[in-house]
C-alpha cells in the first residue's frame, strides 16, 4: 500500500474520485503503465508528438512565423507591421531578418538557384545562410522543402517551426524513454527545454537542429533496444540519418561540437550501464554508429563538393579559423559568469540602448537556464549510495558528472590546451558552447530521477535536498552581486529574484520524487525567460511588393546590370537582394578575391575586404575606398567615375540623394518618411 502511495505521488496526483469509485491517479496510472518490455505505451508514445505535429500542420496553414522582419516594416513606413500578431521584432535579430530571411525572399525570386547573384561570382545559398536552393544537398533539409511546392509565407512557416517541432519531440522521447510512467514531465521539460532564452535568442535553425540532433541521438540508443522488428530499427536508423544530417549541413561547428560532447557521454553510461542486456546495447550502439557514420559521409560529400568555398571563408580574416583555449572564462568576469545568468535574463536583456549586458549583444549574453545542473551534488550521493546498497556503479550519472567536470574545466582551467584541442574543444568560444551545458541539464532530469527511483522510499533526504537548494540560491546570489557591480540592474524583488525561487522549488520537488511538479515549476520559468522573446507574424513583409522594390525591378528590366545601393543596410541592401537584381550589395562568405583585386589592385585593403560580413557602400570623399567598422561589416567608398564602378556598375539605389557627373537621374520614390533616388551610371567626361 505503500509503495502505491509512493507511486501516486511520484506521479504528481491528487486522490480526486471521478465515477465508478477510481481515482483519478489510478486512471492516470493505468493510462501511463508501461508495457512489459518497460518501454512507454503506445499512448505515452504518440499524443504529446502528434500535439506538436498538429500545432506545426496549423502554425504552417496559416502562415505563422517569429521573424524579427517587422524591423525593416518600421524602418520603411515609420509604422507597426500589420503581419505582426504579438510581441516586438528585434533589431539584435538582424542576422535572421537582415540575412536569411533576405537570401530566402530572393531565392524565391531567382527561382531557387544554388547560387545567388547579390555579389560578384555568387553566394553560395548551400553554406551559411539557411535559404532554399537547387542541389542534390536540399533533400537534407527538410525544413527546406516547403519552398518547392507551398507559397512562400506557409514555406517560410515550415522552415521556421520544423527543427523547433523536431527539438520538442526528440527531448520528449528523450526523458520518456527513460521515464516512460512520466509524459508530462517529458512534455512539460521539452517545452521549457525549447523555451530556453539561448535557443529563442539564437533562434535559426542552425542552433535549433544540433539540440534536436543530440536529443534524437540519446533517445535512439533507448529506442533501438526497445524495438525488435528490423525494419522498425531501419526506419529510425533512416530518420536519425536525416535529422543528423540536418544538423551536420548547418555546420556551425561550434554548437555541434558541445552537443557531440554530451551525445558521447551519454552513450558510454548508458551502454556500460547494462541495463536489459549489455549485448543489445551493444547492438544499439552499432545502429546508431550505422545512422552517424552514413550522416557523416553525407557531409563529407558535401564538403568536399564545396571545398573552394570553404577555403575562402576559412582563410578570411573574419570570422577565419578561431580558437578559445581552455581557462579563457574568469568566472567573476564577463565572459565566466555569463554561462551563469539564464535566470536573469528578463532583467539583464533590458538594459538602456547604452549598455550591453556581459557579452556583445542580447543574442551573446544570453544563456540557459542551467538549474538541473546543480543536481551534481545529488548525482554524485546518489552514485555512492546505488553502490553501497546493490554494489553497482550507475553509469548514466558517473557519465553525467564526467561531462559537468569537462565542461567546467574548459570555462575555468588554463593550461591544458594541447588536449583541448585534440578533443576540438576549442573550437567553441566560451558563450558558443553552452549547448554542452544546457543539454546536459535536461539529460539530468531523467538520469536524476530515474537513480532517485532505486533509492529506499525512492526520494532524497531533507538534508541533502535543501543543501542542494541553499547551495542553488547560494550561487545564484554570487550571480547577482556581481552583475549589480557590472551596472546590469537585477534585484531578488524583480523578476529574476522571483524566478530563482520558484527554480529553488523546481530542484527540491525533483529531489522529493514529484517530477511532474519540478517540470512544471521549470516550465514556468521557460514560459516567462523565452516565450515572448520572439514575435508572432502571420506572413513575410516582402520588400519586393513595396513601392521601391517595384521601381527597382523596373528599372532593373530596363537597364540590365549590376547595382550599388548607398544607405541602410535593412532598406537598401534588403530590397536590392530581396529583388534579386544582382550586384555588389550583401553578406559575402569567402570572398570573390579576383573582383576584389579589381578595385584593390595593390592589396591595400585586403585585410578590410577578405572577411565574412555584410558589403555596404558609402558616397563619403573623406572615406577610406574600403574599410570595416566592425568585424562583419565592409564598407566601400562610393565613386561612380572611378574605373571599377564604370566597368561593373549600371544601376545606383540610394537613400537620399548624392551629386557627381557620372550618375544620371532616373526615378525618385518616396515611402513614408524615406526617400529614395534611382540613378544610372554614365561615362565620365
Amino acid at each position: 500500500m505503500d509503495s502505491e502511495r509512493d507511486r501516486a505521488r511520484d506521479e504528481g496526483l491528487g486522490r480526486t474520485v471521478t465515477s465508478g469509485g477510481a481515482t483519478l491517479r489510478e486512471r492516470w496510472r493505468r493510462w501511463t503503465e508501461p508495457r512489459e518490455d518497460g518501454r512507454p505505451n503506445r499512448r505515452v508514445i504518440a499524443v504529446f508528438p502528434l500535439l506538436v505535429l498538429a500545432g506545426l500542420l496549423v502554425a504552417v496553414t496559416l502562415g505563422l512565423n517569429g521573424s524579427s522582419v517587422g524591423v525593416v516594416h518600421r524602418q520603411l513606413y515609420g509604422t507597426t507591421d500589420p503581419n505582426l500578431i504579438a510581441g516586438h521584432p528585434l533589431s539584435i535579430r538582424s542576422d535572421e531578418f537582415n540575412t536569411q530571411t533576405v537570401y530566402t525572399i530572393s531565392q524565391d525570386q531567382l527561382g531557387l538557384p544554388r547560387y545567388n547573384n547579390a555579389l560578384p561570382g555568387g553566394v553560395d545559398m548551400s553554406l551559411n545562410w539557411e535559404a532554399p536552393y537547387t542541389d542534390w544537398s536540399i533533400a537534407f533539409r527538410p525544413h527546406q522543402w516547403g519552398f518547392f511546392g507551398l507559397p512562400l509565407d506557409n514555406a517560410f512557416s515550415l522552415k521556421w517551426w520544423l527543427p523547433f517541432a523536431e527539438l520538442l519531440i526528440a527531448a520528449y522521447f528523450l526523458i520518456v524513454a527513460m521515464l516512460p510512467r512520466y509524459p508530462l514531465v517529458g512534455a512539460a521539460s521539452a517545452i521549457a527545454f525549447g523555451l530556453s532564452p539561448f535557443v529563442q535568442w539564437w533562434y535559426t535553425p542552425q542552433a535549433v537542429l544540433p539540440l534536436a540532433w543530440g536529443c534524437a541521438a540519446m533517445a535512439g540508443l533507448q529506442w533501438f533496444v526497445f524495438l525488435r522488428a528490423w525494419w522498425s530499427k531501419a526506419l529510425l536508423a533512416g530518420g536519425l540519418v536525416l535529422i543528423s544530417a540536418q544538423a551536420l549541413m548547418g555546420h556551425y561547428a561550434p554548437f555541434i561540437i558541445p552537443t557531440a560532447f554530451v551525445v558521447m557521454a551519454f552513450a558510454v553510461g548508458w551502454v556500460a550501464s547494462g541495463k536489459g542486456g549489455r549485448r543489445a546495447r551493444l547492438r544499439a550502439l552499432v545502429w546508431i554508429g550505422g545512422a552517424g557514420a552514413a550522416a557523416g559521409a553525407i557531409m563529407v560529400l558535401f564538403l568536399t563538393t564545396r571545398s573552394d568555398r570553404i577555403a575562402d571563408i576559412l582563410g578570411t580574416v573574419y570570422p577565419g579559423t578561431r580558437l578559445t583555449p581552455p581557462g579563457a572564462g574568469k568566472i567573476f568576469e564577463r565572459p565566466g559568469l555569463l554561462p551563469w545568468t539564464g535566470l536573469f535574463s528578463a532583467d539583464a536583456l533590458e538594459l538602456p540602448a547604452q549598455g550591453v549586458p556581459l557579452m556583445g549583444n542580447d543574442s551573446e549574453s544570453s544563456a540557459f537556464v542551467l538549474t538541473f545542473l546543480f543536481l551534481a551534488p545529488v548525482a554524485a550521493w546518489c552514485l555512492v549510495a546505488l553502490w553501497r546498497r546493490k554494489h553497482k556503479l550507475d553509469w548514466n550519472l558517473a557519465a553525467a558528472l564526467a561531462v559537468i567536470v569537462l565542461v567546467l574545466a574548459y570555462w575555468y582551467l588554463p593550461g591544458w590546451d594541447g588536449l583541448a584541442h585534440l578533443l576540438f574543444l576549442d573550437r567553441s568560444p566560451l558563450s558558443r558552447s553552452l549547448p554542452g551545458p544546457g543539454l546536459e541539464a535536461l539529460v539530468m532530469v531523467p538520469v536524476v530521477g530515474r537513480a532517485i527511483r532505486e533509492l529506499p522510499g525512492r526520494k532524497v533526504g531533507w538534508a541533502l535536498t535543501i543543501g542542494t537548494a541553499v547551495v542553488f540560491l547560494g550561487a545564484q546570489g554570487l550571480v547577482m552581486a556581481k552583475l549589480q557591480s557590472l551596472g546590469i540592474p537585477v534585484s531578488a524583488g524583480s523578476v529574476s529574484g522571483a524566478l530563482i525561487l520558484v527554480s529553488a522549488v523546481a530542484l527540491v520537488a525533483l529531489c522529493r520524487g514529484h517530477y511532474t511538479a519540478a517540470a512544471a515549476f521549470a516550465l514556468v520559468v521557460s514560459l516567462v525567460l523565452g516565450a515572448t522573446v520572439n514575435p508572432l507574424s502571420r506572413g513575410l513583409f516582402d520588400l519586393r511588393s513595396t513601392p521601391l522594390g517595384q521601381a527597382v525591378l523596373a528599372q532593373a528590366a530596363r537597364s540590365p546590370g549590376d547595382w550599388v545601393g548607398i544607405g541602410s543596410t535593412e532598406l537598401v541592401t534588403g530590397t536590392l537582394v530581396e529583388t534579386g537584381v544582382g550586384g555588389m550589395n550583401g553578406v559575402q562568405g569567402g570572398p570573390r578575391q579576383d573582383r576584389w583585386r579589381e578595385l584593390d589592385p595593390e592589396g591595400l585593403y585586403e585585410d578590410q575586404w577578405n572577411r565574412m560580413a555584410y558589403v555596404m557602400w558609402t558616397p563619403g570623399p573623406s572615406a577610406e575606398r574600403v574599410f570595416s567598422p566592425q568585424p562583419d561589416v565592409i564598407t566601400v567608398r562610393f565613386d561612380a567615375c572611378a574605373s571599377f564602378e564604370q566597368e561593373h556598375i549600371v544601376n545606383v539605389l540610394v537613400q537620399g540623394a548624392i551629386e557627381s557627373p557620372c550618375l544620371e537621374p532616373t526615378d525618385e520614390v518616396a515611402v513614408g518618411n524615406n526617400g529614395f533616388n534611382l540613378y544610372r551610371v554614365v561615362a565620365s567626361q
